[in-house]
């Protein structure tokens, strides 16, 4: 790269440069992809990344990053979704990224009167695979580990983070609506 996009951009192969708010448009459509497969419903992503509530007077449809497309789903969660380069799974103290991600989705969650669930992946991961955050241990009754786990300071919960491909594997959605509500 030479002349003037050298001088703008002092260098940097721009074409090759992380578009992020593609990235985490692109990340969101692809939560949306597995919730639909593993629901059974489908869901998308909410334009301008959630913030859609705030602009529409409050509605609560349209909380989160990703929603049901039925306006009369009982999809009980209010799903955020992140992806980042570098992330920590495993202890959620309160300098992981993690539990700050956590404490915007259980706001959210709280504005729709829904459960919060957070659905993270980061660089190197593969495509269509993530980590799902619940405020239950759901490791008894659909008989896997979780791959994280925290202590939710303000709300006195702990916090529980599952694969997304062991959790397809071991699990419907039926049955996790089940335990995470009999975990209540």
């Amino acid at each position: 790269m030479g002349g003037i996009a050298n001088d703008i951009f002092g260098g940097i192969d721009c074409s090759r440069s992380i578009n992020s708010k593609r990235k985490g448009d692109d990340s969101e459509r692809e939560v949306a992809a597995f919730l639909s497969r593993w629901v059974c419903e489908k869901f998308a992503r909410v334009p301008s990344s959630g913030g859609l509530a705030k602009n529409w007077g409050g509605n609560r449809n349209f909380v989160g990053d990703v929603v049901p497309v039925n306006e009369n789903s009982v999809f009980p969660f209010s799903i955020e979704s992140k992806f980042y380069k570098e992330v920590k799974f495993g202890d959620l103290g309160r300098r992981n990224k993690i539990y700050s991600f956590w404490r915007q989705a259980c706001r959210d969650a709280e504005l729709a009167k829904k459960f919060p669930m957070l659905i993270v992946r980061k660089n190197g991961m593969p495509k269509g695979e993530f980590v799902l955050y619940v405020d239950r241990c759901m490791d008894e009754g659909l008989k896997i580990a979780h791959v994280s786990a925290g202590f939710d300071t303000e709300t006195h919960k702990n916090v529980w983070g599952y694969n997304t491909t062991t959790l397809i594997d071991k699990s419907s959605y039926k049955r996790f609506l089940e335990v995470y509500l009999e975990n209540e």
